[in-house]
């Protein structure tokens, strides 16, 4: 009897291991997959899915139409296949003049966008085996548009930047009051603001549309000689907020009318 136990569960335990082993080597989470490329003329279909640990995923692309389209949704293994729905999208309507834009076939975008985000329902599916696992990318750094850096991705993100073709990945939290009450008058209306910069708003304050390009604030650098993720080209980003901005947004406000 004993034996037949053990015999039980040492095939349990090889079963179990198999299982685990199996998930792990055929999970898709942490990569991405890139569609399209570029010339030597211009960039075409350029189209970035990143599938994150915690089921979550998002589309990103800058070529189709409407512009700057970005899609929210979620993944999951069913076989060989990951099965994707897309339940949010946020995109820029242009409504302003054409400028050059040397990046993009045809040569042209808007100088400017007002932000829209709809509820959509979009399912899609990729083939993840042997053959098919090339044409994804293991995440293994932070993807921006100056390439890799040491930053690694966090499957907790809370903020997707629209323009600048990086992920958001600071954690959701809350600013608490006692973290907001070391800063300055100046300081807190950087930090408000920038909840709205990272989302590409254009600021029509002069002296904050030039710190978020420069780090300078009326002649003082403060900031970093590039803020990096910031390109202003919307004109109201509201829709884009999500529950930690507004309330750290309404927080910062209360400490800087005190």
């Amino acid at each position: 009897m004993k034996i037949k136990i053990c015999i039980g569960i040492i095939i349990c335990s090889s079963l179990i291991g198999q299982i685990t082993k199996g998930q792990i080597i055929t999970s898709p989470s942490g990569t991405m997959r890139i569609e399209g490329g570029c010339t030597s003329a211009c960039c075409f279909g350029r189209v970035t899915i990143f599938f994150f640990e915690d089921g979550n995923c998002v589309r990103r692309s800058i070529d189709e139409t409407p512009d700057r389209l970005v899609y929210f949704g979620t993944w999951k293994l069913e076989g060989s296949e990951i099965k994707v729905h897309y339940h949010t999208a946020f995109y820029g309507k242009p409504i302003g003049e054409t400028v050059i834009d040397n990046n993009r076939c045809g040569g042209e975008r808007f100088s400017l966008y007002t932000a829209v985000k709809e509820d959509i329902d979009i399912h899609d599916s990729y083939v993840w085996n042997d053959d098919t696992k090339r044409s994804f990318i293991l995440i293994t750094s932070e993807y921006g548009s100056s390439g890799r850096n040491s930053h690694k991705f966090r499957a907790d993100f809370s903020q997707f930047n629209f323009l600048s073709t990086r992920i958001r990945t600071d954690k959701q939290y809350i600013y608490s009051e006692q973290y907001l009450s070391h800063f300055s008058k100046v300081e807190l209306r950087l930090l408000r603001n920038e909840i709205f910069a990272k989302y590409g708003l254009r600021f029509r304050d002069s002296v904050l549309y030039n710190y978020f390009n420069t780090g300078i604030y009326e002649g003082v650098r403060i900031g970093h000689s590039e803020q990096g993720y910031y390109e202003g080209i919307y004109d109201d980003v509201t829709v884009f907020l999500n529950q930690y901005d507004l309330e750290n947004i309404n927080l910062i406000i209360k400490f800087e009318n005190m």
